[in-house]
């Protein structure tokens, strides 16, 4: 189950970097989600095609997110309220006090190439769980991406995602790597590409063959993670 709280904190992370008409390709490692991932950014919308034969797509103003089973023709529509409460229970596992306290990027001093980006490392930490920032200071147009990041964060679920990162503001460039840990595990989200070009609004609708199946029940909620020693 954490596995499952780490990748939705990663798509949240990936959702919120970008808001226009975009392709962004992503290597993801970890937490069960190894592979490539491409994003498709429409005003609000986000299609994730992930590996498994697996598509998510997400309403970023309404919270809506629906998943797409290729091999199965099927589809999971996971309704706002039910997207609120997995981010609260993400909150809580990761020790965030209820969106109280807004992490700070924090500068490590450290340098290195990501790709072909010269990049700073930045963490920052809440509760139990610790991101780290490959931050590129000379990626094209980072100032709007930045922009757009705080729009989300200030959209009806980024309010939700708040707690659980920076102030985009803080951020000096693009992160074009990140790296959640909580309790152990980890997931890795880096940037291979992106293209600014028109995505076609079809994509975000659910193919007409699909069947829907019904939502599962969530989890027990889980106990919050131990707060630090002062």
């Amino acid at each position: 189950m954490k596995r499952q709280f780490l990748a939705l904190g990663a798509l949240l992370i990936s959702t919120a970097l970008l808001r226009a008409d975009l392709i962004v390709k992503q290597k993801v490692e970890g937490a069960g989600q190894a592979g490539d991932v491409t994003l498709r950014i429409k005003d609000n919308k986000i299609r994730a095609d992930l590996p498994r034969d697996v598509s998510s797509i997400t309403d970023a103003a309404t919270g809506e997110v629906i998943t797409l089973m290729h091999p199965q023709k099927s589809f999971l529509r996971i309704p706002p309220e039910h997207t609120k409460a997995m981010i609260e229970r993400m909150q809580k596992l990761a020790g965030a006090n209820g969106g109280a306290d807004q992490p700070k990027l924090q500068p490590t001093g450290k340098k290195e190439k990501v790709g072909e980006w010269e990049t700073e490392v930045f963490t920052s930490k809440i509760g139990g769980m610790e991101t780290s920032y490959w931050i590129a200071k000379d990626f094209p147009n980072y100032q709007r991406v930045l922009e757009s990041m705080t729009k989300v964060q200030q959209s009806s679920m980024g309010g939700l995602n708040k707690s659980l990162g920076p102030d985009p503001k803080e951020f000096p460039g693009m992160p074009v790597k990140t790296e959640m840990s909580l309790n152990g595990k980890k997931i890795t989200s880096t940037i291979t590409s992106v293209e600014e070009k028109p995505v076609d609004a079809a994509i975000f609708e659910v193919p007409k063959a699909y069947k829907e199946i019904s939502l599962p029940p969530l989890p027990a909620t889980p106990a919050p993670a131990p707060a630090e020693p002062k």
